[in-house]
């Protein structure tokens, strides 16, 4: 017989859905960040950029790069919901499913430079930690971009927003180089908002609700009950 934990457990586990996955992933990344910012010695950390927060000499070193690693693991998992619901919803509205595949490995891509980059602090290997900082931005960049052209059917409305999304990453970098108008902490500040809130929209614009747009699907609006 299970115990009363393991039965709380394994409800709580088949409530689980793809829009919590992700919703909780940012509160979490975010509670993480701010305790890591809050426990900071140095005051003027914000004067470099966020990866000052995972250097070891740092005290909240240990909860950022934990914090960061665990979010990968979750954006990894997060993969594998997106892609059945992309399929179901594939299937439920009868749109092609040819893109499930690429958002998939770009998440999954995210995901592995997420642990990167709490794995490898700046003051243990600066080249390996930018590279899995760059990986990291440039992967999602192109998910956001490319998602419309990859997910037929999505709402007319999130297309335009994930546009937008694009649009204010790309006048993030040109703020601080070549204008200067702020530093590299704030750029990276500006990329996690505008990433993981379009993650939270896309993840409940892809879920097998009806769609918004009554003209998103060009099949039928929702899929043959099958008899047992």
């Amino acid at each position: 017989m299970r115990s009363p934990r393991a039965y709380a457990l394994s409800l709580l586990a088949s409530d689980i859905t793809t829009q919590r996955v992700a919703t909780l992933l940012a509160l979490f990344l975010a509670a993480g960040t701010l305790s890591s910012m809050l426990s900071a010695e140095d005051e003027l950390w914000w004067q470099n950029n966020f990866s000052a927060l995972g250097m070891r000499v740092a005290s909240g070193s240990y909860a950022f790069n934990v914090t960061v690693i665990l979010s990968g693991l979750v954006l990894i998992t997060l993969s594998g919901y997106l892609t059945r619901d992309l399929r179901v919803r594939s299937i439920r509205y009868a749109v092609p499913a040819r893109g499930v595949g690429i958002v998939r490995t770009l998440l999954v891509v995210v995901g592995v430079a997420f642990m990167g980059v709490g794995a490898v602090p700046v003051d243990v290997s600066q080249l390996l930690h930018n590279t899995f900082s760059i990986g990291l931005i440039g992967a999602f960049v192109a998910l956001i971009a490319a998602c419309p052209a990859l997910i037929a059917g999505l709402p007319r409305a999130f297309v335009a927003a994930s546009g937008v999304f694009v649009a204010a990453m790309v006048l993030a970098v040109l703020l601080w180089v070549p204008i200067g108008y702020y530093n590299l902490t704030a750029v990276e500040l500006l990329a996690v908002v505008v990433v993981f809130t379009w993650l939270v929209l896309f993840t409940r614009n892809v879920s097998t609700e009806p769609m918004p747009d009554a003209d998103a699907a060009t099949g039928p609006s929702a899929a043959p009950e099958v008899s047992p």
